[in-house]
């Protein structure tokens, strides 16, 4: 009995400063990937995680999303552009300017769609994470006493 509570204590006064555990609930961005508990998140994912957790979030989502529309709408056409201009050079052997320069320019003018959308719901992950407390170990000293409890004697932890 005296070994089990020396056991009992030594590993109750070890353990005392480490960190409770708590899954990592903050969202990590690594490049342009995302990251939530240890597995990669798809943009659905993100979305469904990220949506109706706070006004300032969803408000950088929604400009996120309109972004990335107008980002699909220049950068598919710009792309059908360039490719029938290169298709009809391969099959006809003449090639039409024209329609490539309006099919680079219209990629370029994606790319700064591409960009704001990209910034934005990184925004809206950098204000998840802020609005997270931390859970865990709080910095708290922990005193631990042996002493008389209301019915006998005993380990009083008072933290």
């Amino acid at each position: 009995m005296k070994k089990i509570f020396i056991l009992f204590f030594v590993s109750f006064v070890g353990f005392s400063s480490l960190y409770a555990f708590s899954p990592n609930d903050t969202i990590e961005i690594v490049r342009s990937s995302y990251y939530y508990r240890g597995s990669k998140l798809t943009g659905t994912d993100l979305n469904s995680l990220l949506v109706n957790t706070s006004s300032d979030i969803d408000a950088q989502l929604h400009k996120a999303k309109v972004d990335a529309v107008f980002m699909s709408i220049f950068s598919y056409t710009g792309g059908f552009c360039v490719g029938y201009s290169l298709g009809y050079w391969l099959t006809s052997g003449h090639f039409n300017w024209q329609l490539m320069a309006v099919g680079v320019g219209s990629i370029g003018v994606a790319i700064p769609f591409a960009v704001g959308s990209n910034r934005r719901v990184r925004k809206a992950v950098e204000l998840y994470n802020q609005g997270i407390t931390t859970r865990g170990y709080t910095g708290q000293t922990i005193d631990f006493q042996l002493g008389i409890t209301p019915g006998s004697v005993g380990l009083i932890m008072r933290f």
